[in-house]
């Protein structure tokens, strides 16, 4: 129903954003011409990018997703800020976790760290998209499993 083609509208716009990000922070700063022309040649590709990355985007983010929405329903957390806290929370963890799992060094951490915080404005913007696409749900009145 409407709340999957939501899920997979925000995974889309979230790719988009994280592509666009890195095609910046990859090119477009750069002083040499090679790298300004190769900004072009990013941009013209950006929807290509796009368009591979957000079944990987689906697939990864939808169980951790899926429970950090879980945990703000069970909490009482309003809707449109918990739906941009777990997309943005949702990527750095799961980087987090990746970067974990490799043996490295503590100045690869560092840069682990600020790689994934570049996740983050990425999934906010794709948090905040969900909430839309779903018509923007407010917090349901009755209790969830029993709590209330």
């Amino acid at each position: 129903g409407r709340p999957v083609l939501a899920y997979i509208g925000a995974c889309l716009v979230a790719s988009f954003v994280l592509c666009l990000t890195y095609s910046v922070v990859e090119y477009g700063f750069a002083d040499d011409m090679v790298s300004r022309q190769m900004f072009g040649d990013t941009l013209g590709s950006l929807l290509f990018m796009t368009a591979v990355l957000t079944p990987f985007v689906v697939i990864i983010a939808a169980l951790p997703a899926i429970l950090m929405l879980f945990l703000a329903n069970l909490r009482g957390w309003p809707r449109g800020r918990a739906d941009a806290l777990a997309g943005a929370v949702v990527p750095v963890m799961l980087f987090g976790l990746f970067m974990a799992s490799q043996y490295v060094t503590a100045a690869s951490a560092v840069t682990g760290l600020m790689t994934g915080l570049t996740l983050a404005p990425a999934g906010l913007i794709g948090g905040l998209t969900y909430w839309w696409l779903a018509g923007r749900p407010t917090q349901s009145r009755r209790p969830v499993l029993g709590t209330g």
